[in-house]
């Protein structure tokens, strides 16, 4: 939980720098995509498997 804690840190300079939270929110946006696209491949790729296996 330290990650959160540096991250609510990093956020409550937001009032000296706006573009800070601009940036952490295109980066967690990022990081979702990521992930999500990840898993869809991930589970893609294992269907293909185990459709493939039986044959």
């Amino acid at each position: 939980m330290k990650i959160l804690r540096f991250y609510n840190i990093l956020l409550s300079y937001e009032n000296e720098n706006g573009m800070l939270r601009e940036l952490f929110g295109i980066l967690g946006n990022a990081v979702l995509w990521v992930l999500f696209f990840g898993t869809v491949v991930v589970g893609v790729l294992l269907l293909e498997q185990e459709y493939e296996l039986p044959k």
